[in-house]
């Protein structure tokens, strides 16, 4: 079982090897990012209220300095990390590792659905946009609920 380790502020935990790292609301903590956050939404800086500058919602223009919540809107993980993490915490809730559960969200720039499905596969999907407001009827929900499974049912693991 991987554990969650405390390590530097850059890498804040590592869990099973891979790092979680904290956002910056700064834009220039990221001009050498791989992937590039999007966001069609600008606003007042959070990060500097004396500005009359919008800035992008990814770097604190909407409303919140990222900084100031890491567990609620700051933390940097893969995929990867978070299909690892679900495979042995529950995905929703608390607890170990709840077969058949799911659940999805997204924040200005980023969109997210991690699954525990009821074969002992967990997978997440992460994506560096928000086309989609949370909604019961979400558009990314069903996405990943319905294309991602039927794809991942169509190459059987075992």
């Amino acid at each position: 079982m991987a554990n969650l380790t405390l390590t530097t502020p850059q890498n804040l935990y590592v869990f099973g090897g891979r790092a979680i790292t904290a956002w910056s609301s700064s834009p220039f903590d990221h001009t050498s990012d791989p992937v590039v956050q999007e966001s069609a939404v600008t606003g007042p800086n959070a990060a500097d209220p004396q500005s009359t500058n919008p800035v992008p919602a990814v770097y604190s223009g909407d409303g919140l300095r990222k900084e100031a919540d890491l567990s609620g809107a700051s933390l940097a993980a893969s995929a990867a990390l978070i299909a690892s993490f679900i495979g042995i915490k529950a995905v929703w809730g608390i607890g170990g590792r709840k077969p058949g559960s799911f659940r999805y969200g997204s924040t200005e720039g980023e969109s997210t659905f991690g699954m525990s499905r009821s074969d002992a596969l967990d997978y997440a999907v992460h994506v560096n946009m928000r086309y989609f407001w949370p909604s019961p009827t979400d558009p990314w929900k069903k996405y990943c609920e319905m294309t991602v499974n039927k794809t991942i049912e169509s190459y059987p693991t075992s």
